[in-house]
């Protein structure tokens, strides 16, 4: 089970990689990309720390072992921490200006 998470978590990785140096872009639905992005983002932190966690339970080590058995999810857990906020900031940007321009049609 850890090996398949860890190998989502890299796929998760890479999607997340392509799609903010944008070589994989759909057109017209940035919104929408970028909410998936976040979504990612929170899939991955989840899965990682619970493989982390199902480590120190099933195997009954400790953390500082878990971390060594269990460096590519320590590695995406921290790596997704540190992107997940500036991506949550740009999604909340693109709603408010979507909610703005919405608005603003209605009003005309």
């Amino acid at each position: 089970m850890g090996e398949q998470l860890c190998w989502t978590a890299q796929l998760h990785l890479l999607f997340l990689f392509l799609t903010l140096r944008g070589e994989y872009r759909l057109s017209g639905a940035d919104d929408i990309l970028i909410l998936y992005q976040v979504l990612t983002l929170c899939l991955v932190i989840c899965t990682s720390a619970l493989h982390l966690y199902l480590l120190t339970q099933i195997d009954h080590v400790d953390f500082y072992e878990a971390l060594n058995r269990g460096v590519g999810s320590a590695v995406a857990f921290s790596l997704s921490i540190l992107v997940v906020w500036p991506v949550t900031a740009l999604l909340a940007y693109h709603l408010r200006v979507g909610v703005v321009t919405l608005l603003l049609g209605m009003i005309h």
